[in-house]
């Protein structure tokens, strides 16, 4: 292994454009919907072929660099030839401090490349690392959300040891320099394998590298060789609520998006079509407070449905927590016939806190049983805390 020692260098100047000029042909931030916007990687120079190995910081696989050490305590391995390189201090995609990557092979060959007046770096660097406060903010498969206005596509997301892995596309003309030159969809953007490493609560690593120089498993080599992180992603609601979901055997946890404060997430059951949301809920509008009805014997003191229940448990705690069995309502079917047997029991559970008048609630009207419910309830951690104006 070649060993690599990344520097922070506080004078370097970088010359990434910051403008804010907003794309009127389908440019979102965010977005997983195609876009007419794709590079033509496939057109582009390819990179070195080896990958990095696991845990590996010997002497013996002459395929990597070890990154022995960058400004911000980083210990990654890099596929041959490639490097951290300069510091620079506002040419990244978010505006933060970050460290491009080099390797003598990349020579891109995008069309317009002389004119690329945003993401400027990307011209001579191979990708680049860089440092983001978690918000709270997540896409629907869990990954964090990426603020910027280059920002064309995300997609095929998925979690990794280290954190979450997808592919991204970014623009690296403004608006002004496409119109000015006509430059037509297909040659605006250019596609990077992307890399989040969640080490701190507060603070994620993001690591881009070029598609058209790294294959698909340099780039995850690259992943598996971060740390292994057991942090959970932590919402956090404007209401004042903050929420981590631990893994549910035999579900899967999607997160909100278009209303993440009224539906922060849900739960699908794996192979089936059913879907648990936690919902928002205002007390105001009653006039009442949560303390007057946590442990309120009757669900329809609540408001929230129709159905009668009553209460099967309250468990204390700075957010308490009210879990209702009401009366049956869907039927249940015989495992063996299929036919219709009965029905079956169904829960509510409720979360809220003495200073605030929003409760979030889980309507379970799915036919599972009381293990199972309270099994949901123990994977599911909400605190509070008054929210500043």
């Amino acid at each position: 292994s070649l060993l690599a020692v990344g520097c922070g260098k506080d004078n370097t100047v970088t010359n990434n454009s910051n403008e804010n000029i907003q794309d009127d042909d389908n440019i979102n931030n965010d977005s997983s919907d195609e876009n007419n916007g794709t590079s033509k990687g496939d057109e582009n120079s390819t990179g070195p072929n080896g990958d990095s190995t696991e845990g590996d910081t010997s002497n013996e696989n002459e395929d990597t660099t070890h990154v022995e050490e960058i400004p911000f305590d980083l210990q990654i391995e890099l596929p041959e030839g490639t490097t951290v390189g300069e510091f620079t201090p506002s040419a990244t995609v978010g505006g933060t401090t970050g460290w491009v990557l080099e390797n003598p092979e990349y020579a891109p060959q995008r069309e317009y490349l002389d004119v690329q007046d945003e993401l400027v770096f990307t011209k001579t660097a191979c990708g680049w690392i860089e440092n983001h406060p978690d918000d709270g903010s997540y896409l629907e498969d869990g990954g964090p959300v990426l603020n910027s206005e280059l920002l064309v596509e995300r997609k095929n997301g998925k979690d990794v040891k280290c954190g979450y892995f997808c592919e991204v596309t970014f623009r690296v003309f403004s608006m002004e320099t496409i119109r000015e030159h006509t430059i037509l969809p297909e040659y605006r953007n250019v596609e990077y394998w992307c890399i989040v490493y969640k080490k701190e609560v507060a603070e994620f690593t993001w690591i881009f590298l070029d598609k058209a120089f790294f294959t698909e498993e340099q780039a995850m080599a690259v992943a598996e060789s971060l740390p292994e992180t057991e942090l959970k992603i932590t919402i956090k609601l404007k209401t004042g609520y903050s929420m981590q979901v631990d893994p549910i055997e035999g579900y899967t946890i999607k997160y909100g998006t278009e209303y993440k404060e009224g539906t922060p997430f849900w739960l699908k059951k794996d192979g089936e079509e059913i879907y648990i949301g936690l919902s928002r809920h205002d007390l105001s509008l009653l006039g009442k407070t949560y303390n007057e009805l946590k442990e309120a014997e009757d669900y329809t003191d609540w408001r929230i449905g129709m159905s009668d229940g009553s209460l099967l448990i309250y468990i204390s705690g700075d957010v308490g927590i009210s879990v209702y069995k009401r009366e049956a309502r869907i039927p249940a079917r015989d495992d063996e016939s299929g036919d219709l047997s009965g029905y079956t029991d169904s829960y509510v559970i409720i979360w809220g806190h003495r200073n605030s008048s929003y409760v979030y609630y889980m309507d379970i009207d799915t036919g599972l049983g009381e293990d199972e419910v309270m099994k949901i309830v123990e994977a599911i951690h909400i605190e509070f805390e008054e929210p500043v104006d």
